[in-house]
């Protein structure tokens, strides 16, 4: 799978100490959900109602499929999680406040204690000694076909069913029947 994103920043603030602008965006969807939450019924609607929260520069919600989840399973066995930083230090995880992951290095990890702009990021490598990944390495997909649910959780849903709209019945047969617990609703 290759992808056009070439740094992710993961920020980790203090709880009730500081504000990102998603927050803002956060609180408008959970505004527009309490409005609505009484017709919700299946993930589409979700959609639609993320959709709707703004008019300009629209919110997108995408459906992930099987086979946007990767295992990492093949690749532990290449990496290692270090104590230590590219520069002999000590690395505190608990105290990361600003993590940078970069598509050029991908088994390095950026990272520093603060989330101010002009503090510098140390970096540490997750390459295990004496076993080098391959530059043509690619992570292999998790899941071939939609999972089953349990037993337990099928018979759960069917309980619920009565409550849900026929029209939306459709979605959760679909559920059902994929699952290796029991046929489908009529």
């Amino acid at each position: 799978m290759t992808t056009a994103i070439e740094k992710i920043d993961q920020k980790f603030l203090a709880s009730g100490h500081s504000f990102l602008p998603n927050d803002s965006d956060f609180g408008m969807i959970e505004r527009m959900a309490v409005k609505h939450v009484n017709d919700i019924y299946v993930p589409e609607l979700w959609f639609s109602l993320i959709a709707r929260c703004k008019r300009e520069r629209a919110f997108q919600a995408n459906r992930m499929k099987e086979a946007d989840f990767m295992s990492v399973s093949e690749l532990s066995k290449f990496v290692t999680v270090g104590k230590v930083d590219d520069n002999g230090n000590k690395i505190e995880w608990l105290k990361i406040q600003h993590i940078q992951v970069c598509k050029k290095s991908p088994l390095k990890m950026f990272y520093k204690y603060s989330v101010q702009d002009d503090v510098p990021f140390n970096s540490v490598s997750f390459v295990r000694k004496g076993r080098p990944l391959k530059p043509s390495y690619s992570l292999k997909s998790l899941y071939g076909e939609p999972r089953p649910l349990s037993a337990e959780k099928a018979s759960d849903l069917r309980k619920l069913l009565k409550y849900v709209p026929p029209l939306h019945h459709v979605f959760f047969n679909k559920i059902l029947g994929s699952s290796a617990a029991r046929p489908a609703l009529e």
